[in-house]
């Protein structure tokens, strides 16, 4: 889905600490996180990298600074295409769109346990609409060649 997963990293390891975060705020000693339905944590550190393909934040205890500055990541960089671009961008919207489907699909199965059907089926159809749109997003990418 659309949220994130949180990692510390923990003596050169990055350890889960919080999955489905819809909100990381700046705090004064660190950073807080907020999930759905679960009460906000605040850890004591900052941010090392965020993901925003993979939907993950990686986290730095507050005493640890060995993360590059931004101009030191952008030297060396060629301007990117559109079409190199897309090749980028079609496959994270495949996966996302599948991310989706499965909790469209996820979802209509718990509300069908408490008998709402006709309300499944369309949690189900809108699942099955995203595979459509797969399709044709796959296409594309073919039509572009492929992968990068």
């Amino acid at each position: 889905m659309c949220q994130a997963t949180v990692y510390l990293v923990q003596n050169g390891q990055e350890k889960e600490i919080m999955r489905d975060v819809i909100l990381l705020e700046p705090v004064e000693g660190g950073i807080r996180l907020q999930a759905f339905f679960e009460d906000p944590v605040t850890l004591q550190a900052r941010v090392g990298c965020i993901d925003f393909l993979k939907h993950t934040v990686t986290l730095v205890p507050m005493e640890v600074d060995n993360m590059a500055t931004t101009s030191e990541h952008r030297q060396g960089r060629r301007p990117v295409g559109l079409q190199d671009k897309l090749r980028v961008l079609l496959p994270h919207w495949i996966e996302h769109n599948a991310e989706h489907a499965t909790e469209f699909r996820s979802w209509a199965e718990r509300i069908r346990a408490v008998d709402r059907e006709e309300v499944a089926e369309e949690m189900e159809l809108a699942a099955q609409e995203l595979g459509w749109v797969n399709e044709a997003l796959t296409a594309a990418l073919e039509k572009l060649g492929g992968l990068a």
